[in-house]
């Protein structure tokens, strides 16, 4: 049998999740929401994910994220006022050196 290690885990940086207050007041509820944005046709599109463990430059995203799908990163002054929907595009220079 393998260990909870040997499986593979979306892992996005820290800056890329936004938390807000759940609106869900209730018991069972959590407290917070955490949330990415997506890169999608040229749009950010929100996206509401569970996360696990963290270091102080990743963490792990165990639901709401898919294998592949394009995380928006960038500085955390320009993510926190991005709102779904919004026009973005993608800088590539930064893109080309994290695939080196």
């Amino acid at each position: 049998t393998g260990s909870q290690s040997d499986a593979k885990v979306l892992a996005v940086p820290v800056q890329a999740v936004r938390y807000e207050d759940n609106p869900d007041k209730s018991a069972d509820a959590e407290k917070s929401l955490a949330s990415v944005f997506i890169y999608d046709a040229g749009r950010a599109v929100k996206r509401t994910v569970s996360t696990g463990t963290a270091d102080d430059s990743y963490i792990a995203i165990t639901s709401g994220l898919k294998e592949g799908e394009q995380v928006i990163v960038g500085p955390a002054k320009t993510l926190l006022f991005l709102l779904d929907g919004d026009k973005v595009g993608i800088d590539v220079k930064t893109d080309l050196a994290a695939k080196k």
